[in-house]
């Protein structure tokens, strides 16, 4: 969460990684599969403590990957005077998602030009680990009562996607569930840059179908009359907060 100063700059506060630990701690207790997590703590920290084992997040959520957690977390939006993935994305076992445009090129930064964060060079890893829409993508916007919806820009979009493609590999292969580790390599795997990993993209673009293609499905088929129709139909976001998706049991 960004707070603004009396001169009109943003800053976070160190109290708020605390807040996320017991966000994560608390869905893990309960038994989530995936967390996503579309944000970054980077004003206290220097570049020597991007190491994935200095921030309290970065380390909690190394530790809710061992206990099988998936996460992925936004790269971070940037500009060339701060260019690297901050806390928690450093974090060793999660996917860290960085930005490509429309195009499908890495959404690039410069001076005074955001754009997707990078790993640091002499880290030793491969961060961002995959790559997703980030600049023009069509998002839901509650608060626009005409069209509902608007272009945004950022890695926070980009790393729910590959959120979502995790939650539909479980869903046809429910045996991976609490294997994080085997969704992550099969999704690098599936991605347009596996060949040539670098600290700008990754492993590249993600492929949903490749992803999921190594093993038959491991779930029951069903006919087209079980499946239910999600209500309420139409929905209005104005009024409205939830939409059902029944699922016959």
């Amino acid at each position: 969460e960004k707070h603004v100063n009396l001169y009109g700059s943003t800053y976070e506060m160190r109290v708020e990684e605390d807040m996320w630990i017991e966000g994560l701690e608390w869905l893990e207790r309960n038994g989530v599969d995936i967390v996503n997590s579309s944000l970054a703590y980077g004003d206290w920290y220097s570049n020597d403590e991007l190491d994935g084992k200095t921030s309290p997040a970065s380390r909690a959520a190394s530790m809710a990957a061992k206990r099988g957690v998936l996460i992925t977390n936004a790269a971070g939006n940037v500009e060339s005077a701060a260019p690297y993935i901050s806390p928690p994305g450093d974090a060793y076992g999660i996917i860290t998602v960085g930005g490509v445009d429309t195009l499908g090129n890495w959404w690039e930064h410069g001076a005074g030009v955001t754009g997707s964060a990078v790993g640091l060079p002499d880290d030793g890893r491969i961060k961002p680990e995959l790559v997703a829409p980030a600049a023009g993508v069509y998002v839901i916007d509650v608060d626009d009562t005409i069209s509902y919806y608007f272009y945004g820009n950022g890695t926070s979009y980009a790393a729910p996607l590959v959120a979502g493609i995790a939650a539909l590999m479980l869903e046809v292969h429910p045996e991976y569930r609490g294997n994080p580790d085997t969704i992550i390599s099969l999704l690098e795997q599936s991605a347009s840059n596996t060949s040539s990993p670098n600290d700008t993209i990754g492993y590249g673009i993600p492929d949903a179908y490749q992803a999921i293609l190594p093993l038959p499905a491991d779930i029951d088929t069903f006919s087209r009359n079980e499946l239910l129709a999600p209500y309420p139909n139409p929905f209005y976001p104005g009024s409205q907060a939830l939409i059902y998706f029944p699922f016959p049991a």
